[in-house]
């Protein structure tokens, strides 16, 4: 079984799409920092440009709930934009504060997603091996077709 976490308005086929708001596609409206499945029961969970909209110690403890939630030998996917390329494209060419924060338009309508962290693909995949994942990839992003912004951290949950 997959989820497709704090999936907004981006149902992924092949997943339970899950969202505190019950967007068209989503199937269950909960929230992330609450998953309602039992240990041990999923595949795969992807989480991509969600994890940013949390607290780093909410995001935190959504990681360590998602591992329980895994099988062992069962993937993370996370995605979202890396700090770092934001603040480089900030200074060069692009100019957008958006890409830091979130999208004014839509945060005034949603404040939830005003961004309230930052990261970069090495620093979630250090955060993650010390809760015990196994890192399988650390790159740029394609989901949301921003790969010289976004970053891509693939875990894995080993063993038990």
């Amino acid at each position: 079984m997959n989820l497709n976490l704090c999936s907004g308005p981006f149902p992924f086929k092949g997943c339970i799409n899950v969202d505190m708001t019950p967007y068209p596609g989503t199937q269950v409206v909960c929230d992330a920092r609450a998953l309602p499945f039992r240990s041990g029961s999923l595949d795969a969970v992807f989480f991509c440009h969600a994890i940013e909209h949390f607290t780093y110690d909410d995001a935190m403890q959504i990681l360590k709930d998602i591992k329980r939630t895994l099988k062992p030998g069962g993937t993370v996917h996370i995605e979202g934009p890396d700090v770092i390329k934001c603040v480089e494209n900030y200074r060069s060419h692009y100019g957008l504060m958006d890409f830091i924060f979130g999208d004014m338009d839509e945060i005034r309508k949603h404040p939830e997603y005003a961004h309230k962290w930052g990261y970069t693909g090495n620093g979630l995949a250090h955060d993650m091996i010390n809760m015990g994942y196994r890192i399988k990839e650390v790159g740029d992003g394609k989901v949301h077709g921003h790969p010289k912004r976004d970053y891509k951290v693939l875990g894995v949950k080993d063993g038990r």
